[in-house]
Formats: C-alpha cells, sequence, structure tokens
C-alpha cells in the first residue's frame, strides 16, 4: 500500500462523526444570539467629570452639567445598572414602578448614588425644574423606620392623606414651630415619604415628630416648616408601641 493510500484511510478513520459536527454548529449559532444580545442591550457607561468648586458633575460626551438636588427628594426606583461613573462615585439609572412595568427616567436628566453614596438626585436643571413641597401634587403617604428603610413602610390611606395635606399646608405661618427651636426637644419618630402623580420617580422627604404628650408634627427642612397635626392621624400607627 502506498504512502498516499496509507494517509487517505488515516484520514477516513479519525472523519469526524455528524453529531460532532452538529454540536459545532449549535455552539457557533448559540454563540452569535448570545453576542447579538449583548451588542444589541449593551450600554456604554460613561466617565463624568467631578467640578469640586461646586459638586456637580460633567457629562462631556453630551455637554451637560448635574448639580444635586436638595435632600429633601430621593428616588423611587434605582437600577442596577450604572450610567456613569467618576473617581467619586457611579450615578445610575432612576425611575418608578406602574404595577409590574417599570418606567426608566431620561437619564440625560435625573440620575442617582446609591444608598451607600448617600441617595443624592443629580439632575440637569437645563431639564428639569424641581417642585416645591406645595407644587409636588401628593399622592400617597408612607411612614418609614427611622432612616427610611423602604421595604417597612405604612402607607397612610387617602382620607388620612386628605387630612395631612389640610394641616400641613393651611396652618397659618404663625403656627410654624421650625426656628422656634422646638424641634430639638422633640423625639423623631419616623421618616415620611410623600409620592406624587406628577413626579412618579421621586419621593419627597419630610419627618415626622412627637413632643411625648401626645402630639404630633410634621416637619420639612426644605420648607423649614414644623406643623402640629391632628393627633388621631397618627395614634393608629404607635398606639400598640408601649
Amino acid at each position: 500500500m502506498s504512502k498516499t493510500e496509507k494517509t487517505k484511510k488515516r484520514r477516513e478513520k479519525f472523519k469526524p462523526l455528524p453529531w460532532l459536527i452538529a454540536l459545532g454548529v449549535i455552539a457557533v449559532l448559540s454563540l452569535g444570539i448570545v453576542l447579538s444580545y449583548y451588542i444589541s442591550n449593551y450600554r456604554p457607561v460613561l466617565r463624568f467629570t467631578y467640578n469640586g468648586e461646586n459638586g456637580s458633575y460633567y457629562d462631556k460626551k453630551n455637554d451637560i452639567t448635574y448639580v444635586s438636588a436638595p435632600g429633601c427628594y430621593s428616588f423611587v426606583l434605582k437600577s442596577g445598572e450604572e450610567y456613569a461613573v467618576s473617581d467619586r462615585l457611579s450615578l445610575y439609572y432612576m425611575g418608578y414602578k406602574d404595577g409590574e412595568q417599570v418606567h426608566m427616567s431620561d437619564p440625560t436628566a435625573w440620575l442617582t448614588t446609591s444608598i451607600e453614596d448617600g441617595g443624592i438626585i443629580y439632575y440637569n436643571p437645563e431639564k428639569v425644574n424641581l417642585p416645591e413641597t406645595k407644587n409636588f401634587i401628593w399622592h400617597e403617604i408612607y411612614l418609614c423606620n427611622t432612616g427610611g428603610v423602604l421595604f417597612a413602610t405604612q402607607k397612610l390611606d387617602a382620607s388620612v392623606t386628605n387630612r395631612l395635606l389640610k394641616a400641613y399646608f393651611e396652618a397659618p405661618d404663625e403656627e410654624n414651630l421650625f426656628d422656634s427651636g422646638v424641634m430639638y426637644d422633640m423625639e423623631f419618630l419616623k421618616e415620611v415619604r410623600v409620592t406624587s402623580y406628577v413626579y412618579p420617580q421621586l419621593h419627597m422627604i419630610m419627618r415626622l415628630y412627637t413632643d411625648g404628650k401626645g402630639n404630633y408634627y410634621l416637619a420639612s427642612i426644605y420648607d423649614r416648616r414644623l406643623i402640629k397635626t391632628e393627633a388621631e392621624v397618627f395614634l393608629p400607627f404607635f398606639e400598640d408601641a408601649d
């Protein structure tokens, strides 16, 4: 047998089996699908520059400057996906849920840090006008544990919310105790988070205090208002505390 014939027989002997070829084809197709999905869903993480003079962040690619919102605002929902990073922190997409549907806000308008970095909202002032408390169009009110642990909230029903709104917004200025110093002698009970019809991605943060005599007070650092509210509004939430 010639050398050529021996080589031919050896090649025929080690000819790949059909099922190995099929596995190879499936692997290639699967890799193509994965790469296609990754490419179509890939979002590059931008690099922001921090401005130490005013605490803002600059997005050079889109020519956007983000400034921090007052601490009375917090995000309703934060994505686990980074939008941008700097040498100081990461900024994330933020949004809200409508039933089971998740809506992410325009990242060129709204971004947020993580809770570990203070949960600070950064916004583009060319696109966003932050609402004042009176223009927030309150929707629902939640009482949170101290520190705003949102998974341990108590939702106030609509009638309680309406009474609270009336007590807070209709109280005359002379009943505002914020600058009187009495707040420092009170017990801080819970953080109050308010949702909005108009700004569904935001929480307005307020604080609930008691003077230890059965009276409850709602405070807004943003408004510099401390207003006495009806005890009956909050008693159901604390009457079993003792």
